[in-house]
Formats: structure tokens, C-alpha cells, sequence
């Protein structure tokens, strides 16, 4: 499993290594009573991911997900900015014909104005199309042909919205 996303909307699986508030808090290790003092121990919730660490974590369910107590004295705790897991699509061009494709649709809610979704995509080889990202009905990122061997990271900036639709479009070449 994916260790640097929340599979759930509560994130209680979560066991990856955000050690940083959603805004900008470093985060109080969970075996330290300082500056906070608190429950969640790593002999009392060490099955909850609560350790010698200080990585966002839900050992309480939390609603709106990780959170972690603070360093700075005059912040008790905050919630962490963890990415839900996303989804794959698979194109391959076996048996296919130039302009057959694929779509994955999805539908994004964002609630920080710096809300950036990523992606990893490979384009190799011969007969390779386009691969194009299209928000909210028009293509805000795209790439043609053959980009190398291996696996390359595409972000798409979607700020603060209601409801964002994405179309992750795959055509054969």
C-alpha cells in the first residue's frame, strides 16, 4: 500500500511520514509530553501508528482526518494535509488503432487555495498517443509521443474549489 496517501477520508490507516501541519506547524513527537500533554501514548495507541515519532496520525477518528499536537506552545494540535490515494488507468496499445483511448473521470473537492493534484504517468515506446489532463472542460496539461523510459510526475494546480471534474485522457498515436 501507497504509505504517503490516506486511503479513506479519515485517514485512520495512514502510516506515512507528514510531519508538518496543513499549515505549517512542525508536529510534537507522540512519545513527548511537551509542550502538550496528552493521551495517545505509543503503549496505549502503538496499534493506531502512534510511536517515537512525530507523523501525522488519527488514533481518534477524527472527521477530518491525521492531525498532530504541535510544537509551538501556543498551538495545541492541527490537521495534517494528506492526499487521498488516487486511482490508475491502464492503456496499452496492443491491438489498437490510432485515435482509440481512454478515459478516467474524476470529481475533486478542494478546501485549500493551494490545492495541487499529481499524478505519475509513462509514455514509452513506439505508437504512443497523447495523454492529456482536462479540468473543469479544458485541457490544462498534455503530452505527445514517446517520453523516455520510466515514470515521471504531472501536477495540475486546481486552487480552492466547490467541485473540480478531471478527465485523464489516454489516445493511441
Amino acid at each position: 500500500p501507497d504509505k504517503d496517501c490516506k486511503r479513506f477520508a479519515r485517514g485512520t490507516q495512514y502510516r506515512g511520514s507528514e510531519s508538518v501541519t496543513k499549515f505549517g506547524f512542525v508536529c510534537q513527537r507522540w512519545s513527548s509530553q511537551k509542550p502538550h500533554k496528552h493521551q495517545y501514548t505509543p503503549a496505549a495507541y502503538g496499534s493506531k501508528g502512534i510511536g517515537d515519532h512525530s507523523f501525522c496520525r488519527n488514533p481518534d477518528n477524527k472527521i477530518s482526518g491525521p492531525w498532530c499536537y504541535t510544537t509551538d506552545p501556543n498551538v495545541d494540535w492541527q490537521y495534517c494535509d494528506i492526499s487521498l490515494c488516487g486511482q490508475y488507468a491502464y492503456l496499452p496499445n496492443l491491438n489498437k488503432k490510432p485515435g482509440d483511448g481512454a478515459v478516467l473521470y474524476l470529481t475533486l473537492t478542494s478546501t485549500s487555495p493551494r490545492c495541487t493534484m499529481s499524478f505519475w504517468y509513462s509514455m514509452y515506446g513506439s505508437g504512443i498517443g497523447t495523454l492529456s489532463v482536462i479540468g473543469d472542460g479544458k485541457t490544462v496539461w498534455s503530452k505527445t509521443g514517446d517520453q523516455g523510459h520510466g515514470w515521471s510526475k504531472g501536477y495540475v494546480f486546481i486552487g480552492q474549489q466547490a467541485s473540480y471534474t478531471i478527465d485523464i485522457k489516454g489516445t493511441i498515436g
